[in-house]
C-alpha cells in the first residue's frame, strides 16, 4: 500500500510511472528511502474531490490473512 501524505506534514517520496501505455504502473522513488520508511504518493486533487462527493464511510479493518 502506498498512502497519500496529505495532512501528515511529510512530502511524497515516490511517483507512479505508466508503462506500455498504462497497462502496467511502475513506482519510482524521488529520493533514497530508508528501510522501514513509509512509501507516500500524492493522489492528486481529483481523487480527494471525488472522495468528498461520496457518502461511503471507510473504516480500518484488521487483516485476517495471518501475515
Amino acid at each position: 500500500m502506498i498512502n497519500d501524505p496529505r495532512g501528515t506534514g511529510v512530502e511524497a517520496n515516490c511517483v507512479e510511472c505508466p508503462i506500455g501505455g498504462g497497462a502496467l504502473i511502475g513506482i519510482l522513488t524521488l529520493r533514497d528511502v530508508r528501510e522501514g520508511e513509509e512509501l507516500l504518493m500524492d493522489y492528486g486533487e481529483r481523487y480527494w474531490q471525488a472522495r468528498s462527493q461520496t457518502d461511503v464511510e471507510t473504516k480500518s479493518r484488521d487483516c485476517a490473512c495471518g501475515v
